[in-house]
């Protein structure tokens, strides 16, 4: 008797645990929010599936280390670049460096990475959420709040828009 009550709990247990397992393989993506055209919804939105946004911690991280090199690595050889400043245009490794040697110190924390991807499009669009804290050779220290749009394609960033909010001085008392 103890053995059939075994062999029962045990196909009871399995059967359990197998209608409990999604199907990975047939999952469909999950869509949601727009893309707009003209004012008017073009596309829907969904969760990229590929790595970038590991590749933008890696970006990160070779940015923190003033690696331009490294930062580079993940795009094209030319970037295009609308700065929160008001420059748009090409950026590269070179210029990059040139802004390096500027600082003593850098550092992006970042709050989210986000990547979406238009639905039928190979463009992967990353979001990220963060501040910036720099610290120039000449003394100064400035901080921002940043909100960036990485575009991917082929697994490199080729496009980086960039919005920026001051953040104020905490009061002295």
């Amino acid at each position: 008797m103890k053995k059939i009550n075994y062999m029962v709990m045990g196909i009871m247990c399995s059967m359990l645990l197998v209608s409990c397992q999604q199907d990975m393989g047939t999952s469909e993506p999950v869509m949601n929010g727009m893309i707009m055209s003209d004012g008017q919804p073009d596309r829907q939105l969904m969760m990229a599936s590929s790595n970038e946004d590991d590749i933008l911690w890696e970006v990160s991280q070779a940015f923190n280390n003033m690696d331009a090199a490294g930062v580079f690595a993940h795009s094209t050889d030319t970037v295009r670049f609308i700065s929160a400043d008001g420059y748009r245009g090409p950026f590269t490794q070179a210029m990059m460096e040139e802004q390096f040697a500027t600082l003593d110190s850098i550092h992006w924390n970042i709050s989210a990475i986000i990547p979406v991807q238009g639905e039928g499009s190979e463009s992967v669009s990353v979001l990220v959420d963060g501040s910036e804290e720099v610290w120039g050779k000449d003394g100064s220290y400035e901080t921002y709040r940043l909100f960036e749009r990485f575009v991917f394609e082929d697994g490199k960033f080729h496009t980086v828009y960039q919005w920026s909010g001051v953040i104020p001085e905490p009061d002295e008392e």
